[in-house]
């Protein structure tokens, strides 16, 4: 009989783990942090059959597909067979093909090499990613040459099993050490870290336990600070596209049809620029400190600005990076003029990229993901001639800008430099030298004439 997994009952599950740990043959350890409820942070590990064990539905590898499934799927059941295929394709799709297919060869020729943690009802806290591949060689045992060695090696998961209740706070804290805490845990999606953070700041955690649950990708508490308005501004992002939760939004998911690769390249680079320069301009500080007089309004409306471009996805950072330089200067024309095209070119792309109820009601069996991401191709497709043609005219105003200042960039360099000769000149203790007074005048004369004829020039 071919084997296909599918988790036993809740009680079922108790049970058999309870069963395993009361039978004590312990094949191992594994550290965990120190919590509270639980007496040791070293934890004996056990073989378990793969029926007694279900996916972790808050795995934070796939927090953003998860939080945009539940809007109509609801939240991802581990028990409901439907939804564990849906978890084992956001597993999959998480790592390329050739890592999943080099832990397979791993698993195959050596069995599991790091135990896992699992709940007493039967949930994965560590190691998700591996039971699904381990599922995956039961379901297809003929296809490896010796099936009897290879089912020796996965018919088992190997794992801690704690049995103490945890709280909400306590599970975040073990999931995290597992998830982020650890030196090699380095790989999750940008995205899934600011879903993590935001949750453990909902649920209680100070900025600073938040850190140390997140030390091994975040350089400080300060960093922690960062990332919750980050992520603020991400959300604000998703309600101004009209796609409120749909967290995979923050990522790039071109079509094929388009040209663009198919891989889910993050946002967050385009965010964090936003949020430093939105912060200058509040602020008046950095380019924004000498600029024209631009109001709360004139801030929001770059924000706006900066959404739609972050929509967009602009390939080259230097151009989104440059729309802050429309604040670098005195003339406040050119960003009223750049802002009213943009408006325009919106108004046309608001009447033919229509709002996400539309298209959910003309694709009723497309998924959410798939919805967004439909819809942003169809925006890109829209705007994307406007948007192009808008960032070349920028361009061109502050290479024009770069070249008008470049005198005046000059001659504070050579104010600077005779300055630092005058200082040089300071510590020469024989000053009425023949040498340094001829040298003086000669140069002195030199560059009075050169200067005569430049003023000749503009008069």
């Amino acid at each position: 009989m071919s084997y296909k997994y599918g988790p036993l009952s809740l009680e079922i599950r108790r049970r058999k783990l309870r069963d395993i740990l009361d039978e004590g043959k312990d094949i191992g350890t594994i550290k965990i942090p120190k919590i509270a409820s639980i007496p040791t942070n070293v934890l004996k590990t056990y073989k378990i059959p793969l029926d007694c064990l279900v996916y972790n539905p808050h795995n934070q590898r796939f927090a953003s597909r998860a939080s945009t499934f539940k809007i109509r799927g609801g939240s991802l059941n581990p028990d409901n067979l439907d939804h564990i295929e849906h978890i084992k394709k956001f597993l999959r799709e998480y790592k390329d093909p050739g890592r999943n297919k080099s832990t397979i060869d791993s698993l195959v020729e050596d069995g599991q090499l790091k135990a896992g943690i699992v709940s007493i009802d039967g949930v994965i806290l560590s190691g998700n990613r591996r039971f699904m591949l381990m599922n995956e060689i039961m379901e297809n045992l003929d296809q490896y040459p010796n099936p009897p060695s290879t089912k020796e090696n996965v018919k088992h998961f190997e794992a801690a099993i704690i049995d103490q209740f945890l709280d909400k706070e306590q599970i975040l804290r073990l999931e995290s050490f597992f998830q982020y805490g650890e030196d090699e845990k380095v790989d999750y999606g940008p995205i899934e870290k600011y879903l993590a953070v935001d949750e453990q700041s909902r649920s209680g955690f100070t900025t600073a336990e938040i850190y140390k649950n997140f030390q091994a990708i975040a350089k400080n508490e300060s960093e922690i600070k960062r990332w919750l308005q980050v992520f603020k501004l991400m959300e604000e992002y998703l309600r101004h596209i009209g796609e409120p939760g749909i967290y995979t939004a923050l990522y790039r998911q071109q079509d094929k049809n388009t040209g663009d690769s198919h891989t889910r390249e993050s946002r967050e680079e385009l965010f964090a620029i936003l949020y430093r320069n939105l912060k200058m301009l509040r602020n008046r500080t950095g380019v924004a400190k000498d600029a024209w007089g631009y109001s709360d309004n004139d801030i929001k409306e770059y924000k706006m600005l900066c959404f739609d471009y972050i929509r967009f996805y602009v390939s080259g950072r230097d151009a989104f990076r440059d729309f802050i330089d429309f604040f670098a200067t005195k003339n406040k024309g050119d960003w009223v003029y750049f802002f009213k095209q943009h408006k325009e070119t919106m108004s046309k792309a608001q009447l033919q990229v229509h709002n996400f109820d539309k298209y959910r009601k003309g694709y009723p069996k497309i998924n959410e993901e798939d919805i967004s991401k439909l819809r942003s191709n169809d925006f890109v497709k829209v705007v994307r001639e406007d948007f192009n043609r808008a960032m070349r005219r920028q361009k061109a105003i502050k290479d024009e800008q770069k070249a008008q200042s470049q005198p005046v960039q000059i001659l504070e360099q050579i104010e600077n430099a005779i300055s630092k000769f005058e200082s040089a000149m300071e510590r020469i203790k024989d000053k009425k030298s023949t040498t340094y007074i001829n040298a003086l005048t000669f140069f002195s004369n030199k560059i009075m004439k050169r200067i005569n004829n430049l003023k000749q020039k503009l008069d």
